[in-house]
């Protein structure tokens, strides 16, 4: 804290603040930190954090205005989307979630991440076979991702097919023992 009474606009010195404040149970504390590298570094990626901190204090209106000033750009539009698409999904706003989802999509059809959402969207609404094609195509872009493996594995075991979802989570394990 010395480092940031004497430089208030380091972001450096903020985000560590934060992570020690959040990593030491003191999460309320993280959030002046949050916000002033969200306003000094003035990027994505400093906003999405302080909206995901948001989220995970179950504050989604503290959030909305900050994904939806992060999804109207290029560079933060999947991202913003994948939160935008989740809030929306449990506020059992389904097709709304789909659409965002789908548009994303349409633009960037190989995101691992936008596929691994809606193939959960998929999977829960129990459309088994649209899911397993969702999460075959993240796993085929992104085959070093244990959440994708981990994922197929689940709907293979949703589907009743043994065999796919042991081969499935024997990936995750390889690829966890990898790491």
């Amino acid at each position: 804290q010395e480092s940031l009474r004497l430089e208030p606009k380091n972001v450096q010195a903020q985000r560590a603040l934060a992570a020690f404040l959040r990593s030491t149970g003191r999460a309320a504390e993280a959030e002046a930190p949050l916000k002033a590298v969200a306003e000094i570094a003035k990027d994505n990626a400093s906003r999405l954090a302080l909206a995901d901190y948001y989220i995970a204090g179950q504050r989604v209106p503290d959030a909305l205005p900050i994904l939806k000033t992060v999804v109207a750009t290029t560079d933060g539009l999947a991202e913003a989307t994948l939160r935008l698409a989740a809030i929306d999904y449990t506020q059992n706003k389904k097709a709304e979630a789909h659409k965002a989802v789908d548009d994303v999509l349409v633009k960037y059809p190989k995101h691992t991440q936008m596929l691994l959402l809606k193939a959960r969207f998929l999977l829960l609404e129990s459309r088994l076979d649209d899911a397993l094609t969702k999460a075959k195509a993240a796993v085929a872009e992104t085959p070093e991702s244990a959440a994708a493996q981990f994922l197929l594995g689940t709907i293979y075991q949703a589907k009743q097919d043994s065999a796919n979802a042991i081969a499935a989570q024997n990936g995750v394990l390889e690829l966890l023992l990898a790491n």
